[in-house]
């Protein structure tokens, strides 16, 4: 930003995971020092990124995280590059402890090797988001909520809001809040994207005046109904 007339100010992002988008706004106003955390309100920090960032080191002093996969033959740990689902025991809650805890996230292994920032703790290569936000194409194949957090990020100019909502028989509703910036295309383009990251399902796209908040108070951007 040629406006920008500070030095880099480090940033550490926490709660939502950082989509390369955000990442490149934040770089641009306070340079490339941004470390993404992963953490849970039941046991605190459980990863981080380092300066050399290549994944989210695991906090392996007070808990153990694993990555599991669960198919038609079991449960069996994620391979590396693999979406699984987190698995965590803390090490340091003598009250309740939490052992072998499904907290509900999914994330990508890592390959087990050295950082180049020289440490040796094992590495989540990213967090990606909640098991519940996992949706299925028509063949079953899972495709990561975030694919949406990507689409949307790039028509911010066109949709305020939205909502994606995949129902028991794998049709999926996308709901927009449009902007003045909206026009006809808008659904379209929508549509076209979906069915090629999404294929073989019913997909409704809609243009909507608003949208409603979960019992929580909160809205999930996308969902999955059990």
């Amino acid at each position: 930003n040629k406006s920008r007339d500070w030095d880099d100010i480090p940033v550490i992002t926490a709660a939502e995971g950082l989509f390369p988008t955000d990442r490149a706004t934040i770089a641009e106003a306070f340079g490339k020092g941004i470390f993404e955390t992963y953490g849970s309100r039941e046991v605190m920090l459980m990863a981080a990124e380092c300066e050399a960032h290549q994944g989210l080191h695991v906090s392996m002093e007070n808990i153990l995280l694993e990555l599991v996969v669960r198919d038609a033959n079991g449960t069996r740990p994620a391979r590396a590059g693999e979406l699984g689902e987190v698995v965590v025991t803390d090490l340091h809650n003598f009250g309740a402890p939490f052992i072998r805890y499904l907290n509900g996230d999914s994330a990508v292994a890592r390959a087990p090797e050295r950082c180049a920032c020289g440490r040796a703790l094992s590495r989540l290569e990213r967090v990606e988001g909640r098991t519940t936000d996992t949706l299925r194409d028509g063949a079953g194949r899972p495709v990561s909520g975030l694919f949406f957090g990507v689409l949307f990020a790039g028509l911010a100019d066109r949709v305020r809001e939205f909502q994606v909502v995949q129902r028991r028989d794998r049709a999926i509703d996308v709901n927009m809040v449009p902007t003045s910036s909206a026009d006809d295309s808008l659904l379209e383009l929508v549509r076209r994207h979906c069915r090629r990251f999404i294929p073989g399902v019913v997909l409704r796209a809609q243009l909507v005046p608003e949208l409603n908040l979960d019992p929580s108070g909160k809205r999930r951007v996308v969902k999955v109904e059990s």
